[in-house]
């Protein structure tokens, strides 16, 4: 399999005007059609709340693309629905390396910190997510949780938010000030 994929990465870095040859192409169809497979069979077993088994899939991904994000997020979350917060945490991160700006790896990363009682870092995962993607109503609503453990005191869940808008430092949020 690795020998398939270190074969298409190969004919993927030649100059462009070089077509690949009908035997590249073949093995290039065909590693896309084993990816598909072993995500569709990753997220089956998921489902059916077999996460060892859907891990084994996602990590065969990763062995023929070592840099797939969505298979690191797709390991995140079976080991976070199994219970198992430690990896799913180590696997969110995994998955951010890979790509930075995917808003959903930030808010199951602050569902997972705020399970584990790391409420700081829930919050700025929250945060990470809302200023990648500033509708995500999800992330809205679990970020006022932890900031209102954090600081107790707060009479309403406006003055929360307007507390974490007024720290932002984008201007999508500060101009959301006016709604609350």
């Amino acid at each position: 399999m690795r020998d398939k994929y270190k074969n298409w990465l190969g004919s993927m870095n030649r100059a462009s005007s070089e077509k690949p040859s009908k035997k590249e192409r073949k093995s290039q169809n065909q590693f896309q059609k084993n990816m598909l497979i072993f995500n569709i069979l990753g997220a089956a077993h998921a489902q059916l709340h077999n996460y060892d088994s859907a891990v084994a899939y996602f990590e065969l991904i990763l062995e023929m693309k070592p840099d797939d994000g969505n298979s690191y997020y797709n390991i995140g979350v079976a080991m976070q629905d199994k219970g198992d917060l430690r990896s799913a945490i180590k696997n969110y991160r995994k998955a951010i390396t890979c790509n930075p700006n995917h808003a959903t790896t930030y808010y199951n990363l602050g569902n997972a910190f705020q399970e584990v009682g790391n409420l700081e870092s829930a919050i700025e995962n929250y945060a990470k997510a809302i200023k990648l993607k500033p509708d995500y109503a999800e992330a809205w609503n679990n970020i006022v949780f932890p900031m209102q453990a954090i600081k107790p005191n707060f009479s309403s869940v406006g003055e929360i938010l307007s507390l974490f808008l007024e720290q932002s430092e984008s201007q999508k949020y500060k101009g959301a000030k006016s709604i609350l």
